[in-house]
């Protein structure tokens, strides 16, 4: 409305390399183990996980 150019959405990961953090994560390496060996943020791999059909871990934290 501005007139100011939004960026274009670009994808940080590629199908494959989802699908080799998916292997990793299935292996026990947590979320942000895995995110940092492919150098995006745990949000970012959480996304493309929810998109693949990954199943995520619960977090590990105070049972009540």
């Amino acid at each position: 409305q501005a007139g100011v150019a939004r960026r274009r959405l670009v994808r940080k990961m590629t199908d494959e390399s989802v699908a080799l953090a998916a292997a990793r994560y299935a292996l026990g390496a947590s979320l942000a183990v895995v995110a940092s060996e492919f150098g995006v943020h745990q949000r970012t791999l959480a996304r493309e996980f929810a998109q693949a059909g990954v199943a995520i871990r619960p977090r590990r934290g105070w049972c009540r």
